[in-house]
């Protein structure tokens, strides 16, 4: 029975090594200019990261784009006249504070007032806390714990359901709308340090999940709105490396696969992405060996 299970796991092992190295180095879904041309995006938390890097890839595509973070001055002064470079058509950029609800539907407006309209929302800001939980006292975590959510997911909540209705009235059967927001394996499973960060995300997967179901069931948005996850891993952006331990550096993802990557997620209506595309072998497994994560975890502290 024991060399049963052991070969069994070196078959899921070799199984998950060969697909990695699949989706890495050798497949990427085909992205055809008309499936982005033109289209009008908003990218929050657009200034830097990821954000910044899908502002780039679908400038490439001539869309429209509203960019959108807390640094005006970054959107305008850096960010805007790279994604005029390469070749966006039209770019606005947008002063925008997630943690209220106000700037939430003022952004829609404003995009409604540029372009007449919205096809693509992109959500992307964030908030963070790394750290133990007991290193705060109980006061501390419960004000980070309102203000990660107030960012994080009622963030996100907040634009998605005054952009619906626009999604809703550009998207057709054979081109829809999309919503695509940007979180994290921190909402997947408990990583160490993250215990804020990842309920705020594990938030944002559960209610964009069971959105995608709602829109494909929904009479009202049936095949004109679609729903994504995108959650990622390590990526090597400026941010993410300096809030890591250098010995994990060699497995952050690159930042231009990893924009594309969700693109095309966006593009062809998938509900989840994991990027990098092995990190979604890493739920189902942490759920099946549990008791062994939670006795590496104690090794750790």
């Amino acid at each position: 029975m024991a060399g049963v299970l052991v070969l069994l796991i070196l078959f899921a092992l070799v199984y998950a090594l060969c697909y990695y190295l699949y989706k890495t180095y050798i497949y990427f879904p085909s992205i055809k200019n008309e499936q982005l041309r033109n289209r009008r995006v908003i990218i929050t938390g657009a200034s830097r990261g990821i954000g910044e890097q899908l502002a780039y890839e679908y400038s490439r595509y001539n869309c429209r784009l509203v960019l959108a973070a807390r640094s005006i001055d970054l959107l305008k002064n850096q960010v805007a006249p790279k994604c005029r470079s390469a070749g966006a058509s039209q770019v606005e950029c947008v002063e925008f504070d997630a943690s209220k609800e106000q700037a939430c539907t003022e952004l829609i407006e404003k995009t409604v007032g540029f372009y007449q309209g919205i096809d693509i929302l992109i959500l992307n800001h964030t908030a963070s806390v790394y750290e133990p939980f007991f290193k705060s006292d109980i006061s501390t975590n419960i004000q980070n714990m309102k203000r990660l959510f107030n960012t994080n997911f009622f963030g996100y909540f907040n634009t998605t359901m005054s952009a619906l209705p626009h999604l809703n009235q550009s998207g057709t059967n054979q081109l829809p709308s999309q919503i695509i927001a940007i979180s994290s394996l921190a909402g997947a499973c408990p990583l160490p340090q993250t215990a804020i960060y990842g309920t705020t995300k594990h938030a944002i997967q559960g209610f964009f999940l069971n959105l995608a179901r709602e829109l494909r069931i929904s009479e009202l948005y049936q095949g004109r709105v679609t729903s994504t996850v995108a959650i990622l891993g390590l990526i090597g952006t400026e941010n993410a490396l300096d809030a890591t331990n250098n010995s994990l550096h060699m497995f952050a993802a690159d930042v231009q696969k990893t924009a594309r990557a969700i693109l095309a997620a966006g593009i062809y209506g998938q509900s989840r992405l994991f990027y990098p595309y092995f990190f979604g072998l890493i739920p189902p497994l942490y759920y099946i060996f549990t008791p062994l994560f939670d006795f590496m975890a104690r090794l750790g502290n």
